[in-house]
């Protein structure tokens, strides 16, 4: 019986949370359609949210709708910090040293301005999205690291701002290490709208790759990728090879009394969809069908 009644609850999760991105991608990357606690988040509490509802151990509360927390991706920062090795002259004697022998790139790719509708009391959570990549490639040291400033501002009858921005909160991650090493992060600010009204919300992103001076310290480290001492002196923005992204994402948020309709929502709310350069497009395949004869019959075009 308790197998039977497994076997029924992990159906019930399988139809709850979203199609893995598996073949083809997600139509929509913002869904959350898997959120069944409403919390902004689709993760293990969700998957045993819908096991106790298929077991009756819980039952849906018709209110926990009412004050959802909403999750807004503002940007999906890359940076990286890269090699550049001197180059031999023909001679192969002569080495000609180049400018910056480690070069940054930072690149925030940002969401567009966007409007949501909130209902009073509402939680909303500004982050910087999964993706979010730090890279050190081979015999690159230096600093990566990303930031998130949360500012926000009433709106008069007209839509004008007030003239004075207030701090609502910042967050960031930062790594100073050599390659090769990779680096994710989760950033992100939350915001309590207990008031009603209309209020517009700036994100400032801030990206940045600072490489080190190549030395006989920092060239070949004994473990790559682990963080070097934080006593590190890091140089300033204007260093050879440094990049700095900064960037500015808008959300006008309209906070209402009453929990608003579908109909409210749709004639009002804005949320743009992710720029392509975010998550990139498909690459084709790159192979020809091939008419030799594999150990266990003929070989198939790659992609098949």
């Amino acid at each position: 019986m308790r197998i039977h009644i497994l076997w029924i609850a992990l159906l019930c999760v399988a139809c709850a949370l979203p199609a893995s991105a598996q073949g083809e991608p997600a139509v929509n990357l913002w869904d959350l359609e898997g959120d069944v606690d409403q919390d902004g988040m689709v993760n293990a509490t969700d998957v045993q949210n819908v096991i106790n509802r298929a077991l009756g151990l819980q039952t849906h509360d018709p209110n926990a709708g009412l004050r959802p927390v909403h999750r807004y991706v503002v940007a999906s920062p890359r940076v990286a910090l890269s090699h550049v090795p001197p180059t031999v002259t023909a001679d192969g004697e002569t080495v000609v040293p180049v400018p910056c022998p480690v070069l940054g790139s930072a690149h925030n790719f940002r969401r567009p301005d966007g409007r949501i509708m909130v209902r009073l009391g509402s939680n909303v959570v500004f982050v910087l999205d999964r993706h979010i990549e730090g890279v050190w490639y081979p015999r690159a040291c230096g600093l990566l690291s990303s930031q998130l400033v949360l500012e926000g501002t009433p709106l008069d009858a007209e839509g004008t701002p007030a003239d004075e921005w207030v701090l609502i909160g910042h967050d960031g991650a930062r790594g100073l290490r050599c390659g090769p090493s990779l680096g994710t992060a989760r950033i992100g600010v939350a915001h309590r709208f207990d008031r009603a009204g209309d209020f517009l919300l700036r994100a400032k992103v801030i990206s940045r790759a600072i490489p080190l001076p190549i030395d006989g310290t920092v060239e070949d480290p004994a473990q790559p990728g682990e963080e070097l001492d934080p006593g590190t002196e890091v140089p300033d923005e204007t260093t050879c090879g440094a990049a700095v992204a900064y960037d500015e994402v808008y959300v006008h948020v309209r906070v209402v009394d009453a929990e608003p309709s579908t109909e409210e929502v749709g004639q009002w709310q804005d949320i743009p969809e992710p720029v392509t350069e975010r998550y990139g497009e498909s690459m084709p395949h790159d192979s020809g069908p091939t008419h030799g004869q594999g150990p266990s019959g003929p070989q198939q075009q790659q992609g098949q």
